[in-house]
């Protein structure tokens, strides 16, 4: 049953499309298609392979000797800090930068309002000043600062000393007697201007981080693995990035007669994500989404009494786009089983994003209007005698990896991309346990790409 109109207020298409900062970014690395990330080629090579392989080696190879802070005290982080939003100031900043033996530095980041996310402020601190970087204003010129970061002069070395705490929080309570308010790192850190708190709590991040690094530096010597750390931290810095993938586990997991709706509901969400360039939580909640997918709503009441009881009775926290275009979604999919997903999708985007379009069109999502990767839904179940749909938009990933310690106990399991990069950093090697496909850690083996390293 076609589902029944709500408020016309509600059903806006305009609504949906939000003005938000990124959308002026000039210069977009990473867009929201489904095609790969393009890493910077700079040999002949047909391999993928880190664009400065080279010097990192040489790091490796060579660990550097580092100075950080030798005599500090809690009136240092009385020096001065500068707010920095313009090519002038950020020149300057590189420049005074450039000086400098060493230099602290964090980021906040933006998640929840963002498909692929982008680093919304950056944090740098000196012996002598603080800085707090507007990496949204200054998006397209934060490429002045790449001499600078290319000269690695930060050291992480929490994981190989087990502190039982691995956060900069934990370090700053510990090591710094420093207590820090984490719920904010989870606010909008695109808000302008920033809140005092927000602005104490980012220069926090990086006011102490020289001295954590002497501290941890010290112990390291002193243990005689500080070499096995900046080798470790090194190798960190050769993972390639490559972009996130919707996790179909959530569908999989549902009974097989909801499993469709599950499937299709993932697949939607993740296309109005990549559209309006929001994270798929923040589009519709696993929460929510699941109970659609076992009881589907037939009227906007349903829908909304539904909503209610997932979101702890507030509509206005299920989003807006959902809002706007839920009966696309029923009307063009959900009504029709017959209407296959290859004539749905590209429907619904040529509504979003063609002429005339609903939702606006940026060089985050332009180049959805030309690209599919069409994958058969049976990958997707577990085999039965039911019919299922033909087709998906959005790659599968590969089934998680076992890996163990070297005496064969189950250490945790990873992704396929994540079990590569074992292999490749030649962290593990390939093994057969219990009749599965799994990967062994080498003895010397501490840690991997799923740990921080602070």
């Amino acid at each position: 049953m076609e589902p029944e109109k709500a408020d016309n207020s509600l059903m806006n298409l305009s609504l949906c499309y939000e003005r938000k900062p990124q959308f002026e970014f000039k210069c977009v690395l990473a867009d929201n298609s489904f095609s790969p990330f393009e890493h910077l080629n700079v040999s002949s090579s047909t391999e993928k392979c880190h664009p400065f392989r080279k010097e990192i080696g040489a790091l490796i190879d060579n660990p550097p000797e580092h100075s950080f802070w030798t005599s500090f005290t809690k009136e240092d982080t009385s020096k001065d800090c500068m707010w920095v939003d313009s090519s002038l100031q950020l020149r300057e900043l590189a420049n005074k930068l450039a000086e400098q033996n060493v230099f602290a530095v964090d980021t906040e980041q933006q998640n929840l309002r963002s498909y692929l996310g982008f680093t919304a402020l950056m944090q740098i601190s000196t012996r002598e000043e603080d800085y707090l970087v507007d990496t949204v204003a200054l998006h397209d010129e934060m490429a002045l600062l790449r001499p600078i970061f290319t000269n690695p002069k930060i050291c992480k070395a929490c994981l190989v000393l087990e502190k039982p705490q691995k956060s900069l929080e934990g370090l700053l309570q510990t090591i710094c007697n420093v207590d820090t308010d984490k719920t904010l790192r989870t606010r909008d850190w695109t808000e302008r201007p920033l809140p005092p708190k927000m602005l104490r709590y980012a220069r926090t991040d990086t006011q102490y981080l020289l001295w954590i690094a002497d501290v941890l530096a010290a112990e390291l010597k002193e243990l005689k693995k500080y070499d096995e750390c900046i080798r470790r931290c090194n190798k960190v810095c050769l993972t390639l990035y490559a972009k996130g993938q919707e996790d179909f586990k959530l569908a999989n997991r549902e009974q097989y007669d909801c499993r469709e709706r599950a499937w299709k509901l993932c697949i939607w969400r993740d296309l109005m994500a990549r559209i309006h360039d929001e994270s798929r939580e923040f589009v519709l909640s696993n929460e929510v989404m699941l109970e659609f997918a076992r009881k589907v709503p037939t009227t906007y009441d349903v829908f909304k009494s539904t909503a209610d009881q997932q979101r702890g009775g507030k509509i206005d926290e299920v989003s807006v786009i959902f809002l706007c275009h839920y009966d696309d979604y029923f009307n063009q999919i959900m009504s029709d089983k017959s209407v296959a997903l290859e004539t749905a999708f590209p429907l619904i985007l040529q509504k979003c994003l063609g002429m005339n379009g609903t939702c606006g069109i940026n060089l985050l999502n332009c180049s959805l209007l030309g690209n599919f990767i069409i994958i058969p839904f049976s990958l997707l179940v577990k085999k039965s005698g039911k019919q299922t749909s033909k087709v998906s938009q959005i790659p599968i990933r590969k089934p998680d990896v076992a890996v163990y310690e070297s005496d064969g106990t189950l250490k945790f399991r990873c992704n396929h991309g994540k079990g590569q990069w074992y292999l490749k950093m030649g962290l593990a090697e390939q093994t057969q346990i219990h009749g599965e496909y799994a990967l062994q850690l080498k003895t010397e083996t501490l840690g991997g790409p799923e740990k921080g390293f602070v």
